[in-house]
């Protein structure tokens, strides 16, 4: 099984506004149900890119604190804040509980 995360180490600041960039980016996708994965690992592994999507999931008002969608995201930064890595399923069990469960509450 592929794990995803490793450390940073030195990051330039263009890389960082990338990847928040990106994660800013996938949030508005989140909101509409039709986010895809970002097809970087870095990114996927990054922990600017989690942070960013969890602090902007608490703030949208679609999703907030205490939704599923946001402490899943929560929940990956953590791991990879503490040196975890991730196993590739939970990034796309991550996708799949954020295009469906709008779907799920609607049955």
């Amino acid at each position: 099984m592929n794990r995803i995360g490793n450390p940073e180490g030195e990051v330039t600041e263009a890389v960082v506004q990338e990847r928040i960039g990106q994660a800013t980016k996938d949030l508005g996708f989140i909101e509409k149900h039709d986010y895809m994965l970002p097809e970087s690992t870095d990114a996927l592994g990054s922990k600017t890119y989690w942070l960013t999507l969890k602090n902007g999931l608490e703030a949208s008002p679609q999703f907030g604190s205490g939704h599923p969608v946001t402490e899943e995201a929560g929940r990956i930064f953590d791991v990879l804040d503490n040196g975890g890595r991730i196993k590739e399923s939970t990034l796309h069990g991550f996708k799949d509980l954020a295009n469906q469960l709008p779907v799920a509450r609607a049955a």
